[in-house]
């Protein structure tokens, strides 16, 4: 698998994925890589056009007559903010959570051993080699480490819980190095 001019690996770590762990990690990746998915965003973009209707609600007025079509459209993007702030975080984990629950392969135990230059996943049904080039971005969050868009497999989750500090350290070291400018450490 690995090549020889890659040593021992860095770590060797026994782990079971949990949907909660999936589920964050998921959300950690996509919101990272594609701000405008945040919640805060996306409602904050509809309270700016709210504000920017109210603004224009004395010209149609006076322009039209009438205050009903700004006063509605002000109602809809401040529901549509309330939306995207209270429900459809709650729905991106469902179908998060559905979705692993419906991968019995990422509910297996794994062995993840961090190379250099990649990760080998072994479990029970699958042997998987994961370059580092093959994936998009990589984040450290102080709970774990997740790599996203993977060409095996799509999501890489290392759980910090089950690495010692030691290793927790040379592993950090290693993806800052092997991803440079598309490695991120996040404090939340």
């Amino acid at each position: 698998m690995p090549g020889f001019y890659e040593g021992k690996p860095a770590a060797v770590v026994r782990q079971k994925m949990t949907g909660a762990l999936y589920t964050q990690a998921s959300l950690t990746a996509r919101r990272q890589m594609f701000p405008l998915t945040r919640p805060g965003v996306r409602a904050g973009i509809c309270v700016t056009l709210a504000l920017l209707c109210l603004s224009g609600t004395p010209w149609y007025a006076a322009r039209y007559g009438g205050v009903w079509v700004p006063v509605a459209l002000e109602v809809l993007l401040l529901l549509l903010a309330a939306f995207f702030l209270f429900v459809q975080p709650k729905n991106e984990q469902a179908q998060l959570e559905k979705k692993f629950s419906s991968n019995p392969l990422l509910a297996l135990e794994t062995t993840a051993s961090v190379y250099r230059d990649s990760v080998v996943l072994e479990n029970e049904c699958e042997k998987i080699l994961e370059y580092w080039t093959e994936f998009q971005r990589c984040f450290e969050t102080p709970r774990y480490f997740v790599a996203a868009g993977g060409r095996e497999r799509y999501l890489w989750v290392l759980d910090k819980d089950a690495l010692s500090q030691e290793e927790c350290a040379r592993v950090s070291q290693l993806l800052a190095d092997a991803f440079a400018a598309k490695y991120r450490r996040l404090k939340a």
